[in-house]
């Protein structure tokens, strides 16, 4: 890979005295070789390395950049009358600063290597931002035009107690301080910028960030931000940062960015298939190994229902754009009145990484989502697609997020009631309890299914219900005074417990026809 002499100078463990010339030239240095004076031509490609007191004496042509060890200030004045650019350091063992520099081609090129293999064999977004932020030493987030977060790294992240980026996690978007600072124009660049990157000091208290700006035809994709951690930023890394980015362009948003054919047609082909169209398989799996992924890989769809006054096209396209960039490994589309997202590779870490930040999108838009169980199969979204609904349906409705995993009992017991008729076989004791609710407007039956469901533990069954534990003693004691339920036989205690639930369901659906 190559590099220029200040981010050579600003990578170096040895400090420099000086850095003369034009440090931030274009990335042209591949390696570092010994100066031998007296040559009729010097290679640009190179760094040449030299004493001061052979340099100061020499004859004829010297190389455009050059490392000199020892000679300070009388050297740096030397390095300006000759118009030459490099890095000066105090006296030590020419040897050492060899070695130091040839290291960092080395470990760049190294780095390059890594970042160029993840790019051909497509690998996830966040596994090519983490190859970004090792140039770097540094966190690195992604960003589209609206400020909505599409990715960052996890490698040099920043810790919980970083309020910016506790925000940005949160709202899923660049946090607003940050936002008002280039709104109002408190941010400064610093040094040299080139038309896309540029080092920003948004003032005392928040860090320093590259920015990179990406570009297709003229229209603007998205901006990447390289955020300064422990180890400082230097304006000698915005050339760094523009190369490292032209490599990035067409892979970075061929994925993300909602015009792309690719994306389009990954939703035409999720659309397809849960209206039940036929498709030549091979197209699939073609179009799913652009995004690295496989018909039989591990997935989880989720649906978001809109309030109905946001059922629009235009809006629920805008939205999904929003949801889409809030996993990093997804693709959603709409269907009907709901946003459909499919999550590749739903690890757990990733599920509650993200999750909070679903959630405050849903609270955002006043959305609920339904998420369905796993699955490793396509073909089978229609059928998740309806789990997922069943968990928006009978889950707890004071939550934005509903898993099917938190009703699964309750849906097939309704799926199992709109075959068979449930309520011949439900518990006697038990409708007895649910007919005096409805008559008096209890909660008997509530109680008994969460005291079973606990276990038998008041303290458990009054935290639930958000009730002291005197009153669950209560109503378990009318419970006991109208019926005849043996609740220490497991037997009974079972069927007891699936009569509760069955009985609830019902009443949800409206399907309970009485004793």
């Amino acid at each position: 890979m190559r590099l220029n002499t200040g981010i050579i100078a600003h990578y170096m463990p040895t400090k420099a005295e000086h850095i003369c010339g034009f440090p931030d030239h274009q990335l042209v240095l591949s390696d570092i070789r010994f100066l031998l004076p007296g040559k009729d031509r010097y290679l640009d490609s190179f760094l040449y390395l030299t004493l001061w007191d052979e340099l100061k004496n020499a004859e004829g042509n010297l190389p455009s950049y050059i490392v000199c060890v020892g000679g300070g200030s009388e050297a740096a004045a030397f390095f300006e009358s000759a118009g030459l650019t490099g890095i000066i350091c105090g006296d030590m063992e020419p040897v050492f600063l060899f070695d130091e520099i040839q290291s960092i081609f080395l470990k760049f090129t190294q780095m390059e290597t890594n970042l160029r293999e993840s790019l051909e064999r497509k690998a996830p977004i966040r596994e090519i931002l983490n190859c970004c932020a090792d140039f770097f030493y540094s966190h690195i987030t992604v960003f589209d035009t609206e400020r909505n977060l599409i990715d960052y790294s996890d490698h040099y992240i920043p810790g919980s107690d970083d309020l910016f980026w506790k925000e940005t996690l949160e709202t899923g978007r660049r946090a607003e301080s940050l936002h008002r600072h280039s709104r109002d124009g408190v941010v400064q660049p610093v040094g040299i910028s080139t038309p896309d990157s540029v080092l920003l000091d948004f003032g005392t208290g928040l860090p320093r960030m590259l920015a990179h700006t990406f570009y297709e035809n003229r229209n603007r994709l998205g901006v990447l931000m390289v955020v300064e951690q422990k180890r400082p930023l230097s304006s000698y890394q915005v050339r760094l940062l523009d190369y490292i980015c032209e490599l990035l362009t067409q892979n970075l948003f061929m994925k993300y960015n909602p015009s792309t054919p690719l994306s389009e047609n990954m939703r035409s082909i999720f659309m397809s298939i849960m209206d039940n169209n036929i498709i030549d398989p091979l197209t699939i799996k073609k179009l799913l190994g652009v995004y690295s992924w496989d018909l039989n890989d591990n997935y989880r769809l989720i649906r978001i229902k809109l309030p109905q006054e946001l059922i629009d096209s235009a809006i629920m396209a805008r939205y999904r754009y929003i949801y889409e960039r809030i996993f990093p490994d997804c693709v959603a589309f709409e269907y009907f009145d709901s946003i459909v997202m499919m999550i590749h590779n739903d690890e757990r870490e990733i599920m509650a990484e993200c999750l909070p930040r679903l959630e405050k999108q849903l609270e955002n838009h006043k959305a609920v989502c339904g998420i369905s169980m796993p699955l490793n199969n396509l073909l089978q979204i229609k059928a998740h697609y309806n789990y997922a609904e069943a968990a928006i349906t009978l889950g707890d409705q004071n939550k934005r997020i509903r898993y099917l995993w938190d009703v699964l009992l309750e849906y097939l017991i309704g799926r199992l009631a709109s075959d068979l008729p449930i309520i011949p076989i439900c518990h006697r004791e038990v409708q007895r309890v649910y007919e005096y609710d409805r008559e008096n407007g209890t909660e008997l039956l509530l109680t008994l299914e969460t005291y079973l469901k606990t276990n038998k533990s008041l303290k458990a069954t009054a935290e639930a219900l958000f009730i002291h534990r005197s009153t669950i003693t209560y109503r378990l004691g009318c419970i006991d005074n109208m019926t005849k339920m043996n609740l220490d036989n497991p037997r009974e205690r079972l069927h007891i417990l699936l009569s509760c639930m069955a009985l609830r369901v019902l009443d949800k659906v409206g399907a309970y026809k009485g004793m």
